[in-house]
């Protein structure tokens, strides 16, 4: 299977539900500060379906705080991942198309400043506080309170996701965010 891209997008068929917008000609218009799991499950799905909802230039440059390793999964499929949502009677998944960017605090610091001070850019921002537990789960399922010196210059960032809540956008238990491989 090839690797979710712009190129590959359309022939994905009905696999999933794809962006009703062109990913392509979207500019940029929010930043966003700390792009994890809670911005992508929530955040960026909303910003989807205001996109489609109507015109505008909101696609997303996220700014990764911690890790290269987000803006390369995310370069390497042109901003694009798969949302998944399960409940107990079915399973959608939609690609999301708003994240246009993802930059690297600390290696990108004269682009994520040119992102900022853009005139384009409307709204700038922060994730909220990674889970009620304060804690991150590691690839190994092990769960490190945030700040510990188990999360420290590791960098690690789990190749799928699975956020437990309920949401105010539909009947499902679970929201899974995983990464096209």
């Amino acid at each position: 299977m090839d690797r979710l891209s712009l190129v590959t997008l359309p022939a994905l068929g009905e696999a999933a539900t794809r962006p009703a917008f062109d990913p392509r000609a979207l500019g940029i218009g929010i930043v966003h500060l700390g792009i994890g799991a809670f911005h992508r499950a929530h955040q960026a799905i909303y910003t989807d379906e205001a996109l489609t909802a109507g015109d505008g230039d909101w696609g997303i440059c996220g700014v990764s705080l911690r890790s290269p390793d987000m803006r390369e999964r995310m370069r390497v499929q042109d901003g694009l991942y798969t949302a998944v949502e399960k409940s107990s009677s079915a399973v959608h998944r939609r690609i999301v198309g708003s994240v246009r960017e993802v930059l690297y605090l600390a290696e990108d610091r004269t682009a994520v400043a040119a992102r900022l001070a853009a005139g384009a850019t409307r709204i700038v921002c922060p994730s909220p506080p990674i889970s009620r537990e304060k804690t991150f789960s590691t690839p190994q399922n092990r769960r490190v309170p945030v700040g510990s010196s188990g999360l420290k210059g590791k960098g690690t960032v789990p190749k799928s996701y699975e956020i437990s809540e309920l949401s105010p956008m539909g009947d499902f238990s679970r929201c899974s965010l995983e990464f096209t491989a």
